[in-house]
């Protein structure tokens, strides 16, 4: 559900530049990396596992998830295989390159969010939007339930090893906001179609095509005004240090997986197969999203402290938003009977969820 700039076109030579230039590198890197191991089968199956992230080491999701998982599951493991993390793009910078190099065997495990890969999943982006819920634990709870239930497809090339939702985002601006009558005119970062949305209800101009990475200079140029982004990760791309007043209300999720080449998975031994599916599942996806919340939650803290202005919206102005999102949520389920199903069955599932959590209470 990713989308390109808001009002700027790519050209298709540009387009085929770019997906030559990645062809390229992920062939350079199956060549460098797989054809040792392909002339002895046993040694292929027992080699190391390369888990791969576009991110640095420092970010929350490799540092305080990754890291501590992979360093658990080589235990588990027991020398039936053994997983090395490549960091901050070893293996591949373009995020929007992870699945195609997963694929290729370039790496075998492999973090990405799953908006990246633009129409690969189109029933997940229920998953971005805070109607249904706006608890990221209820919804990856329910969003890998559903995977295993097999009402969310799109998976079926790939072992999926977690599905994480993001804590909700906010919005983070580079000037005084007294309140959202201020957004008018405002140039905001966005990075899919519902986000977009609001901020042209909201009287702002969406702007697309801005990378994280770039988002701290982006804002201290005044090239944007102020970005929809994750509290989890504003410190590391720098919207920490160039913001001065952030929006809290929930205006949009991210939905993650951790997913393994399904082939380098088969090739593996029973008890390493065994180790990895012990490790994986809901369990590991439950622990990312908890994780994520509470660098939230310190983020909003940092900010607070530092004097910047955390706006809640008033009544009229919440419900303001509410109502486009309940409209944007029937539209896109009224595109076509698929989407309709899944929205019918995470509707389902939170139910369900929310009865499960009273009875235990």
């Amino acid at each position: 559900m990713t989308v390109g700039p808001v009002d700027a076109q790519t050209t298709p030579s540009a387009m085929s530049c770019r997906f030559l230039v990645g062809r390229i590198r992920a062939v350079a890197f199956a060549v460098f990396f797989l054809l040792p191991g392909l002339s002895d089968p046993a040694s292929a199956a027992e080699r190391d596992l390369r888990a791969a992230v576009f991110v640095s080491a420092r970010v929350v999701h490799v540092r305080e998830v990754l890291v501590p998982w992979i360093a658990s599951l080589n235990a588990a493991l027991d020398g039936s295989a053994h997983v090395t993390l490549y960091s901050g793009g070893a293996l591949g910078r373009d995020g929007e390159l992870q699945w195609r190099l997963l694929r290729s065997g370039v790496s075998d495990i492999t973090w990405l969010p799953v908006g990246y890969e633009a129409g690969r999943f189109p029933a997940t982006e229920i998953f971005e939007l805070p109607l249904l819920s706006d608890d990221p634990l209820r919804l990856t709870r329910a969003a890998w339930r559903l995977y295993e239930a097999g009402a969310l497809p799109g998976f079926e090339e790939v072992k999926l090893l977690a599905l994480s939702v993001s804590p909700a985002y906010g919005a983070h601006l580079a000037f005084p906001l007294g309140s959202l009558a201020d957004l008018e005119g405002a140039r905001i970062r966005v990075v899919n179609h519902a986000q977009a949305g609001l901020v042209r209800a909201l009287g702002a101009v969406p702007v697309a095509g801005i990378g994280a990475n770039a988002l701290a200079e982006s804002l201290s140029r005044h090239l944007i005004d102020g970005a929809l982004f994750g509290w989890h990760a504003i410190r590391p791309v720098g919207i920490e240090r160039v913001s001065e007043s952030h929006i809290v209300e929930p205006v949009g999720f991210a939905l993650s997986a951790i997913v393994m080449n399904a082939d380098s998975f088969a090739a593996l031994p029973p008890q390493a197969r065994a180790a990895i599916e012990g490790l994986s599942g809901e369990s590991l996806s439950m622990a990312f999203a908890a994780r994520l919340i509470a660098e939230a939650e310190a983020a909003r803290a940092r900010v607070a402290a530092a004097g910047h202005r955390l706006y809640r919206p008033r009544p009229q102005e919440a419900a303001r938003m509410r109502a486009y999102f309940a409209a944007y949520g029937e539209a896109w389920r009224a595109r076509d009977p698929a989407r309709r199903r899944v929205y019918d069955a995470l509707a389902r599932m939170l139910r369900s969820l929310q009865e499960e959590r009273a009875g235990d209470g």
